[in-house]
């Protein structure tokens, strides 16, 4: 991504409006809106692409599926030679994806009832002691 790009999102991101952050990079406010459009779309974390394939991650994960993982290397006598190899998750990697999805099932509160009080104590008797 080029860098001007990278400014104009981090810009957005601010709380800078269209007009605003095309401006401060010298783009034409129409630019803007066509890669605000561009941005939106291609690194939007929320998109149904993102969502299915984050899900599935999870969800092998915490099946305990293993990836596969192919490499060409060579052997001891020069030939090359396809290598398999499966990675399972950790227990750590397990807990992790189950914590994640506990916290999006069941959120943390927070509880607003406290409220904290402060006083200042005053001797207004007019006598040193």
């Amino acid at each position: 991504m080029p860098i001007n790009h990278i400014a104009y999102q981090v810009l957005r991101s601010q709380g800078f409006n269209n007009s605003e952050a095309s401006k401060a990079l010298k783009f034409t406010p129409a630019n803007g809106s066509i890669l605000n459009q561009k941005l939106k779309s291609k690194y939007d974390l929320t998109n149904n692409q993102f969502v299915k394939l984050a899900s599935n991650v999870v969800k092998n994960v915490l099946k305990g599926t293993p990836i596969e993982v192919r490499h060409t290397d060579l052997d001891k006598s020069g030939e090359l030679v396809e290598i398999i190899k499966d990675i399972h998750p950790k227990h750590s990697e397990k807990l992790q994806a189950a914590q994640m999805v506990y916290d999006r099932v069941q959120p943390l509160k927070r509880s607003e009832d406290h409220v904290s009080y402060s006083f200042i104590q005053i001797n207004i008797d007019g006598v040193d002691k």
